[in-house]
């Protein structure tokens, strides 16, 4: 049997690996499963910007705040969606988007799921049966 300083130092790496690819997996299915149950809320144009693409626009929070709340937000839409889950609570987002999560999440997710299902185990299997 190898001795203590016989052993690599990466053999007990596979643990932080796997928590590593959680970890953006786990924000990414929040965000999916959270977009889900966010409510629409109707819009009032408060002030337009000087391009007229962007306007300031003001909503009253189903869930999370008494009174209105103002943001600037697509000119042409009637209806959003808002958030309210963590850490985008509050935020609006179109009604026929993915949900108010940076584009870059998804792949992110996805790449972390693969590093935890595929290259973690494959080190904890190298680490207790090769070593």
């Amino acid at each position: 049997m190898a001795g203590i300083a016989d052993v690599p130092w990466w053999i007990g790496v596979f643990r932080w690996v796997a928590l590593a690819g959680a970890v953006p997996f786990l924000l990414f299915m929040q965000a999916g499963i959270g977009a889900s149950d966010d409510e629409s809320v109707a819009l009032r144009v408060v002030g337009r910007s000087a391009d007229e693409r962007t306007c300031v626009v003001a909503w009253r929070d189903p869930h999370f705040g008494k009174g209105e709340h103002t943001t600037e937000f697509r000119c042409s839409a009637e209806r959003a969606r808002v958030a309210t889950y963590w850490p985008w609570r509050g935020r609006l987002y179109e009604i026929g988007g993915d949900g108010p999560a940076p584009g870059w999440i998804a792949p992110v997710g996805i790449l972390g799921f693969m590093v935890s299902v595929c290259v973690a185990p494959v080190l904890g299997i190298y680490r207790n049966f090769v070593w």
